[in-house]
């Protein structure tokens, strides 16, 4: 299965490039497995990669997440895009393990293997495969080696081909999936817990608030826009509150 909304450009790219260079190939290997593509806002232009006969089933907006319990592997063919990927991080909580690319694993990886030392800013590659080339060379400086084989699924998938290979070992692989489905847990459970990351964002906002004065002595782009010739927002907030005001007083007179 694969999901997402329809309107996100990496989506529709990545469902694209899943029925019409990657799914063909799957299905020659496997030729009883389907493809079910969920996701919202799938109306017209969706439509077109609905095709039983290949086994590709466009389902469209799921009610429910659950519906990740009864699939086998979650197809993620990501060529650009950026940030947390919601369809991953959903795929874990619920026992899915994930195939996907560099570009959908960017960002997901544990702290100790997500920027090795030595690598470099995002910005500074151009392709899945550089970015697979960069990292492999820094998590290598570091002895990482092996490191994305604890991921809750496979990543390093930088081409069709490739993709093809990863999703077949995935769907075949009963003691493999196991392991991909526990770190899947593992990682939802270590990455993405609420509390956990809401006590950081608590504890960042108690430290600014503590040291408020020095930060704001020192924050010049801040101090220039509290002058009175930028303050036009303020002053603008101010009469409207005072027209309101005045509005209330003719009201109840």
């Amino acid at each position: 299965m694969t999901v997402g909304n329809w309107k996100h450009p990496p989506n529709r790219d990545g469902v694209q490039w899943l029925c019409q260079n990657i799914w063909p190939a799957i299905r020659r290997q496997l030729p009883h497995a389907e493809l079910h593509i969920y996701g919202a806002h799938m109306s017209g232009a969706a439509q077109q990669y609905h095709k039983p006969a290949a086994g590709v089933y466009v389902k469209g907006f799921a009610a429910s997440l659950d519906i990740m319990q009864q699939y086998r592997v979650c197809l993620a063919p990501l060529r650009y895009g950026a940030g947390l990927k919601g369809k991953i991080m959903d795929s874990w909580a619920h026992g899915l393990p994930v195939c996907t690319t560099p570009v959908g694993a960017e960002g997901m990886f544990p702290a100790t293997s997500q920027t090795p030392e030595g690598f470099p800013d995002t910005q500074t590659y151009r392709s899945p495969g550089s970015f697979l080339q960069l990292w492999f060379e820094a998590a290598a400086h570091q002895n990482l080696q092996g490191q994305y084989e604890t991921w809750g699924g496979l990543w390093t998938a930088d081409n069709a081909d490739a993709f093809v290979q990863d999703a077949v070992r995935m769907y075949r692989a009963e003691e493999d999936w196991r392991t991909w489905q526990q770190r899947g847990f593992e990682l939802s459970r270590n990455l993405y817990n609420n509390k956990a990351r809401l006590r950081i964002v608590k504890d960042a906002l108690n430290a600014a608030f503590m040291d408020k004065e020095r930060r704001r002595k020192s924050d010049y782009v801040g101090q220039m826009l509290w002058l009175q010739q930028l303050r036009a927002t303020e002053y603008f907030s101010r009469w409207i509150e005072l027209k309101e005001h005045h509005a209330s007083k003719k009201g109840s007179a």
